[in-house]
């Protein structure tokens, strides 16, 4: 079953090549052998399987056509060896740690006979390890799902297995293959107000980084700020208390198209103006003293 929701800093992503089997024998790997033709029986001999539009075309004991398209569309048809643990279809793709991934996918059996006779046993089967869950192919489609948590791994080999070890029937078809999970979306750019700083009363700084391509900025509060909107704007703050006042000013930024909203804030340090006070002005004689004094701010 596919995620509907994702984060608003994550996107539902299938990694799955040719998953339809759309575009032929391409995108996958498999220890059974690939046959061409149609009408020759290329499918007769058992570890065989080939990418068509109708089972019978390959085999005159078969029956079965596409799951989502037929009769046009193209799909994974099998005449199974008899062998325990026999590699069916497997793709190979990177993956982000600790994240969930859903792996599906569509079978059914192609005998064309209602007699008894054995079927495909499928398990999922993640960096070599099986899944608990497996689905007979008899019948018309159904479908499989498992889920794998990727935990440290960045790669994953993921295969479907097929565990019957009798022939004779074990002949099934595989369509409309996925794997999905709501990946941590790739940014561009952090939220970056900028390092904190100290600065002089009425001084201007720059904060916050050079913008990124599409992506909006917001500045709170936007006291002293020159442009509110502007990734790396100006500041300037007048304190003409008799303390020092430090500011904190957040930066909200949005990448437009995704709607990941990310934060930073910087503080900022305003020291206060000097509070001088004039002296009076005093007339001295050549090799004169005079003495003053400065009164405390």
């Amino acid at each position: 079953m596919l995620r509907s929701q994702c984060g608003s800093c994550e996107v539902q992503v299938d990694l799955i090549t040719n998953g339809d089997f759309s575009a032929g024998n391409s995108g996958f790997l498999s220890n059974m052998q690939y046959v061409t033709g149609i009408f020759t029986c290329p499918l007769c001999p058992e570890n065989t399987y080939t990418i068509g539009t109708n089972a019978v075309f390959y085999h005159s004991g078969f029956a079965g056509t596409d799951h989502t398209n037929p009769p046009s569309g193209s799909f994974f048809i099998a005449n199974g060896m008899g062998a325990l643990g026999s590699e069916v279809w497997c793709q190979t793709h990177n993956v982000q740690p600790q994240t969930d991934y859903t792996f599906s996918f569509w079978t059914r059996d192609v005998t064309n006979n209602s007699n008894p006779h054995p079927m495909a046993q499928l398990y999922a089967s993640f960096n070599g390890v099986w899944s608990t869950d497996s689905i007979i192919a008899t019948g018309g489609w159904s479908s499989f799902t498992a889920t794998w948590n990727s935990g440290t791994s960045t790669e994953l080999e993921v295969c479907i297995i097929n565990n019957q070890w009798q022939t004779g029937g074990n002949d099934f078809g595989l369509d409309d293959i996925s794997l999905t999970a709501c990946e941590a979306i790739q940014l561009a750019q952090p939220a970056f107000a900028g390092p904190d700083l100290s600065i002089c009363s009425n001084e201007i700084v720059v904060l916050g980084q050079p913008s990124a391509f599409n992506y909006n900025y917001t500045w709170i509060p936007d006291a002293g700020i020159d442009n509110p909107s502007s990734a790396q704007p100006n500041f300037q703050w007048s304190n003409a208390s008799d303390f020092d006042m430090t500011m904190e000013l957040v930066v909200v930024r949005d990448s437009a198209n995704v709607g990941c909203i990310a934060a930073d804030t910087v503080l900022i340090e305003v020291r206060h103006m000097p509070n001088y006070v004039p002296l009076q002005d005093t007339v001295v004689c050549h090799n004169e003293s005079a003495a003053f004094t400065i009164p405390s701010p």
